[in-house]
């Protein structure tokens, strides 16, 4: 069986205006050697740049966002990992063998900044691909393709089920939790003081967050005897109020931990409630369950989804917990 080194890869360049708190560009380049950034505009906040290496070391994803080491393609002197507060070119140092480097705005007052980032590649790799022989289609098939299958379903990518039966993607689920683009939010317990429909709780994509949210977990429930509730969700309300302004952690938890770019509400006031997607009967006593959405709700910029809960009892408290990805 023949082994070929992958053909040299080219070189690449992004540029993208950025403005805002934790906006930012990407290049993705596996197998990087060098690259620097070049910086231009008008703006008054901090650019931060930052290295995401990627690996798996005893079964534990590692990956992760850290500081790239760089100095100043201008002067030569070396620059803070903290980044930048001015127009300059950036070269960075020790970042063989990165999958993807980025510059984020961690700190924004206005303005913006037009940002290039360049990359270049090491030696070429060797990729499973090549593991397959040129004369294949004289070969016996099954061996080769034995192993491009057990590469696929490594358990590391492998889908399971939860004890619904509901297929779930953990180690994705963490992967995107190390990377810092999973968000939760939580109404806490909120008494609802009628039983008629009202809405609970309005999660919000905003014009400019650059991102696509992804729902994949919603749990609800209701803290009340011998009563049950109906959780529907519908899409784009007419919104009057937006209501009590919420929280939304970061599912990695540290000081320095990457917001979130969406906006969530509890108790929002609409005179339409939308297109409603789904509805679920909470049982009674059944405390907290889990609705089967399984990242199937997109939400693009400009779009808002609405959850309502219909109680059969006046004064029954109620909690809504929400997971999404921001990608």
């Amino acid at each position: 069986m023949a082994i070929e080194p992958q053909a040299p890869l080219k070189d690449a360049e992004v540029t993208k205006t950025i403005s805002g708190l934790n906006d930012s560009i990407e290049l993705i380049l596996p197998g990087i050697s060098g690259g620097k950034a070049v910086i231009s505009g008008t703006w008054i906040g901090n650019i931060k740049f930052e290295q995401f290496i990627g690996g798996i070391v005893d079964g534990h994803l590692l990956d992760r966002w850290d500081n790239i080491g760089s100095f100043d393609g201008t002067t030569g002197a070396i620059l803070s990992a903290t980044g930048i507060t001015n127009n300059t070119i950036v070269v960075f140092i020790g970042i063989a063998g990165v999958k993807k480097i980025r510059a984020r705005f961690n700190a924004w007052t206005s303005g913006s900044a037009i940002v290039t980032l360049r990359g270049s590649h090491g030696a070429s790799n060797v990729f499973a691909a090549n593991l397959i022989p040129r004369n294949l289609k004289t070969e016996p098939h099954t061996r080769y393709t034995n192993i491009i299958s057990a590469l696929v379903n490594d358990s590391h990518t492998a889908l399971r089920g939860d004890e619904y039966g509901i297929p779930i993607f953990s180690d994705q689920k963490e992967a995107y939790s190390l990377m810092e683009k999973a968000f939760v939010v939580t109404t806490n317990l909120i008494t609802i003081p009628t039983n008629a429909e009202t809405p609970f709780l309005l999660i919000k994509n905003p014009t400019g967050s650059g991102k696509i949210l992804r729902i994949f977990e919603i749990t609800v429930g209701l803290l009340f005897n011998n009563q049950n509730g109906i959780f529907r969700i519908y899409k784009n309300p007419t919104i009057i109020s937006d209501g009590l302004s919420l929280s939304i952690s970061n599912n990695r938890i540290y000081s320095g931990s990457i917001s979130s770019n969406m906006q969530a509400f509890s108790l929002p006031t609409t005179s339409l409630n939308g297109t409603m997607l789904s509805g679920f009967p909470i049982q009674q006593n059944s405390s907290m369950q889990r609705l089967p959405v399984l990242a199937t709700l997109i939400l693009n910029e400009q779009n808002n989804i609405l959850i309502t809960i219909d109680n059969a009892a006046n004064n029954m408290p109620s909690i809504i917990n929400t997971n999404w990805l921001e990608i």
